[in-house]
């Protein structure tokens, strides 16, 4: 027999209370750990806005919005 299952088997409270030990301090570190199942994130965010003064809605969604929508999004 190995030296180490000697000494498991010759010494079994000494090997009982290192598990116990491991055990002890494991579930206090665990009662411990901070754990969020949300952290707080912040995504990155640009706004442009657009001008085109004596224009109608429409015109500036489809001259100005779109294009630069087409171009922004590969950001």
């Amino acid at each position: 027999m190995s030296s180490i299952a000697r000494f498991a088997v010759n010494r079994r409270v000494t090997i009982l209370m290192m598990v116990l030990a491991v055990v002890l301090i494991g579930t206090v570190s665990y009662s411990r750990l901070p754990v969020d199942l949300l952290p707080n994130m912040s995504f990155p965010m640009a706004v442009v806005i657009t001008d085109f003064p004596g224009v109608g809605p429409e015109e500036v969604e489809t001259m100005v919005t779109r294009p630069l929508e087409g171009i922004l999004g590969t950001i």
